[in-house]
């Protein structure tokens, strides 16, 4: 169930709706709903509304699967007693087509509805990893379905509620057929109904089956007898119709599904049901009874459905040579850009969206992309590709202004895409929203009639960071903690790391203890020539105009107290030459500066970049840590490099992904970036773990791209692996004479 899909499970008592993210249950959700209701509009709304409300948690939506009790064939619900009271010229105009219907709220993506019992074979062949399955779900009726022994549905009816299992003439009727001796009234809640009577169990007028069927389940749970006998009979019915079913399909494995069986009770019918089997039919005792989980039991058949549709292959999904060992799932971004470049090529499409971003001063960032023509099988796999590639520039670069020129239906999908109307419903709205608060502008797309439209690529390098003679003062703000240094005549005399609470609300709070722990730094030095500094964010002409070191800050107040921060520090040293730049471009300084050449790629693995805290509090869990609820990452981290330094084996794999990780980010930077050094900075790489990390990202390189063997990764020592980007940014300013 790769991708991101819906899928709905009929019922009637209720439905259920699930939303799973490749492979991955996200949203669940039952919910009670009134079948008796003879307006159409009343089935469809709350449908879709409570699909709307799954879809909600997923980037998109690349199908929906459903399963319901009755007929569907080719996705038209011909006949479900789902709908009972629907008049039939509006149940041939809006019930047949309804699922259609749905599908088409989510821009019609692959749909496929099948009967409920056909999942519920489907679900347990998934569990079981093997066919031959049959199965049944005892909910508000009996669904049954059937998995051959080469793994296929059938595509028979399997209404097996309204088939026999049961001779006697006395048999309890069925309601909805009006047979004696059906399948509903001995695998359902019906047949908790039939039986609760006897039992003991009295309940008032009018109460629906599914709310008898709660009393009789708290009643189990509170260890009242009385249910003991109810469970125990619909366990000897099953164990008789598993020999009945037996004679009719081949299977080795009865999968139970269903409301009926949640709690004890199920426990107590399987153990029935396999006893009546060595008594009466020892011949089929290798007949393996199954059931999920309890979350499994209600929506087992929601989720099987939702792998019922064959959702189109994304090119851009390449499995990697060498996987991360506790992120199977990566799917590097290189890989998928160099198969999708060859897929274009091999088409023989010579269609190219060029793309431009301006940004400030009238700088132009500008890339041309080959795109596959509409109708195309992979023409998706263009939209999101073009879509991701902007995302990249607009982090690399920077931007307010995209302009875009093209193949009008594709410019119309990612101006769409990247606009301000709907902007929370996008998947872009974070990347447009804090590029907005960097520009102090609107971000706006424009879709040029002309290729000659879109402006040409301007960039303005800028020559930075000298020798670092004189009183130098500088920082490094990371969301962590903050590093302060003090330089004299190229020599770090003072150097100290500080946690603080980024979270705080007072913008006094963060000039407070930034002042003070420059005028700490300060005292060392004879006078202070200049500051520079390096932050997490975005500083433009020394403005922190974006930064993620003060998330909380109330937009007023960041304005007139975040905005000036760092030229506020200034004057309290009487105003010395100062530089700020980005924590990335003083890790690439700090390279140039230690290794006395250029064309140096840096990145730091402090608090943020992708190989970070982020990607150790997804690992760690999976390597067998277990932290207490509200550690902070840096304090994980800190667990994790003493479980590295005291040889704990759960820590190597940890490193090992993060190597991986940067082996094929290494090659996708090489792409954008030309560049012979990689210096990797941060209390990431601190420790025997940083070695780990480098060693893995070379063996990528030589499996996977032999021809970058010639880039050098490059660590400083351990010292100035947590304060090189702040040495380095001491450098940055002119100094006065």
């Amino acid at each position: 169930a790769s991708g991101s899909r819906l899928a709905f499970d009929l019922g009637k008592s209720d439905f259920k709706i699930v939303a799973v993210q490749d492979g991955e249950v996200v949203y669940s959700k039952e919910t009670e709903w009134d079948i008796w209701q003879q307006d159409p509009s009343y089935h469809f709304n709350l449908l879709k509304t409570a699909l709307k409300e799954a879809a909600a948690v997923l980037p998109k939506v690349d199908s929906i699967g459903g399963s319901t009790a009755g007929v569907p064939i080719n996705n038209d619900c011909v006949w479900s007693d789902c709908f009972p009271n629907i008049p039939e010229n509006l149940y041939k105009k809006q019930i047949v087509p309804i699922f259609k219907n749905l599908a088409k709220e989510f821009d019609d993506p692959p749909l496929m509805v099948v009967n409920d019992g056909e999942v519920t074979a489907l679900a347990g062949m998934q569990m079981l990893g093997k066919p031959a399955v049959f199965g049944i779900s005892m909910g508000s009726n009996e669904g049954a379905g059937y998995v051959d022994r080469e793994g296929r549905l059938t595509g028979w009816i399997n209404e097996l509620w309204a088939a026999p299992v049961d001779f006697n003439p006395q048999a309890a009727k069925c309601p909805w057929s009006g047979a004696r001796g059906v399948g509903s009234m001995y695998f359902g809640q019906r047949a908790v109904e039939k039986l609760a009577p006897a039992a003991g169990f009295d309940f008032p007028a009018g109460m629906l089956p599914q709310h008898k069927l709660k009393e009789v389940q708290k009643a189990m749970e509170e260890g009242d007898a009385r249910a003991v006998p109810i469970y125990e009979s619909i366990g000897v019915y099953l164990g008789y119709a598993t020999a009945q079913y037996a004679e009719a399909f081949d299977f080795d494995s009865f999968l139970i599904l269903g409301r009926v069986t949640s709690g004890k009770g199920g426990d107590i019918i399987l153990n029935k049901a396999r006893e009546v089997l060595q008594k009466e039919f020892p011949e089929l005792a290798r007949i393996q009874f199954a059931t999920p989980s309890e979350h499994m039991k209600r929506v087992g058949q929601c989720v099987a459905a939702a792998s019922l549709p064959v959702v189109r292959q994304s090119i851009l999904r390449q499995t990697p040579a060498m996987l991360p060992p506790l992120d199977q799932e990566f799917k590097p971004f290189i890989l998928g850009k160099r198969a999708y470049l060859q897929l274009v090529a091999a088409s023989g499409s010579d269609a190219i969206m060029t793309i431009a971003l301006r940004r400030n001063d009238s700088l132009i960032g500008k890339m041309l992309i080959p795109v596959l023509p509409h109708g195309h099988p992979n023409y998706e796999d263009s939209i999101e590709y073009v879509t991701k590639m902007i995302k990249f520039m607009l982090w690399q670069k920077g931007g307010f202004c995209l302009y875009l020129h093209g193949p009008t239906i594709m410019c119309n999908e990612i101006k769409k895409a990247y606009s301000q109307e709907g902007i929370q419903g996008s998947r872009f709205h974070f990347d447009i929203g804090v590029m907005e608060k960097i520009y102090k502008t609107p971000f706006e797309v424009v879709v040029c009639q002309s290729v000659h439209e879109v402006p040409e690529m301007l960039d303005a390098p800028a020559k930075v960071g000298g020798e670092a003679s004189g009183s130098r003062l500088a920082f490094d703000l990371g969301k962590s903690d903050f590093k302060i240094v003090a330089v004299q005549d190229g020599e770090v005399v003072y150097s100290k790391e500080t946690e603080w609470d980024i979270w705080q609300q007072d913008p006094s709070y963060h000039f407070n203890l930034l002042k003070t722990a420059l005028k700490e730094a300060a005292a060392v030095l004879p006078k202070v020539d200049s500051i520079g500094g390096s932050t997490a964010g975005v500083p433009i002409n020394n403005d922190c105009v974006w930064s993620d070191c003060f998330p909380n800050i109330p937009e007023n107040l960041y304005k007139k107290q975040i905005v000036p921060i760092f030229k506020n520090l200034a004057k309290e040293f009487d105003d010395p030459p100062l530089m700020v730049v980005n924590d990335g471009e003083v890790t690439a300084l700090a390279g140039m500066q230690m290794l006395g050449k250029p064309a140096v790629f840096g990145i730091s693995m402090g608090s943020n970049e992708g190989a970070g805290y982020v990607d150790l509090e997804k690992l760690a869990p999976a390597a067998g840590f277990d932290f207490p609820a509200g550690m902070l990452p840096q304090h994980k981290l800190k667990e994790v490099q003493n479980a590295m330094a005291e040889d704990d084996s759960r820590a190597v794999p940890i490193y090992e992904s993060i190597g991986v990780y940067l082996g094929y980010a290494t090659a996708e930077y090489a792409e954008f970036f030309d560049f012979d050094h990689f210096l990797i900075l941060g209390r990431v790489t601190s420790g025997k773990g940083g070695n780990i990390i480098i060693n893995k990202a070379k063996e990528v390189l030589l499996k996977e791209f032999p021809e970058l063997s010639h880039i050098q990764y490059v660590v400083p020592d351990e010292r100035m692996k947590r304060v090189g980007q702040c040495v380095a940014a001491a450098s940055l300013p002119q100094a006065s004479k």
